[in-house]
């Protein structure tokens, strides 16, 4: 997540869930499969919001920056999904 909203970002929802995998001697249940699927199913959406983020937020921010006189921002490049 961009830090808006009160969803737990995927990065805190990967960590809990490789700590109750990692935690015991056993392979990972049913429900923590599912998890996996649902998180992995949550990862091209956030994907598109972060490259929109950059794409169309911070062209906005460095307009108004240089407007102000101010530096801009530098944005890296767009994230691609892994095929």
């Amino acid at each position: 997540s961009l830090g808006f909203g009160g969803s737990p970002r995927i990065s805190d929802k990967l960590v809990n869930l490789f700590f109750t995998i990692e935690g015991v001697n056993a392979a990972p249940t049913p429900a923590q499969k599912e998890n996996f699927d649902e998180i992995a199913a949550e990862v091209p959406q956030r994907i598109n919001e972060v490259n929109k983020f950059v794409s169309e937020t911070v062209a906005q921010m460095n307009e108004a920056l240089k407007k102000a006189g101010l530096p801009v921002l530098i944005a890296g490049k767009a994230i691609e999904m892994p095929r």
